[in-house]
């Protein structure tokens, strides 16, 4: 992934759920200086969502974490018209 600013992250997803577990921040010579790892994925409303996410340095020491006890999803429904969608 790069962004808008020209950062680089690599993006892992777990290959049996599509989950994003980690996203590592790389430098110009493509070493990684920032990490946000994330796990015990919960389904809620219909979406697989983390409820542990840390953060780590470049070397993989820990700066930070949280753990989420509850996440509420909540949808307001919407019509597109056909006019509007395209592929």
């Amino acid at each position: 992934l790069v962004q808008k600013g020209g950062r680089h992250w690599n993006l892992y997803l777990d290959s049996h759920t599509g989950d994003l577990v980690r996203a590592t921040l790389l430098d110009e010579g493509g070493v990684a200086t920032f990490m946000i790892d994330q796990s015990d994925f919960r389904e809620t409303s219909g979406f697989r969502v983390p409820h542990r996410i840390n953060y780590k340095s470049g070397n993989g020491d820990v700066l930070a974490s949280e753990t989420i006890d509850e996440i509420i999803v909540d949808m307001e429904p919407f019509e597109l018209e056909q006019d509007a969608v395209s592929h």
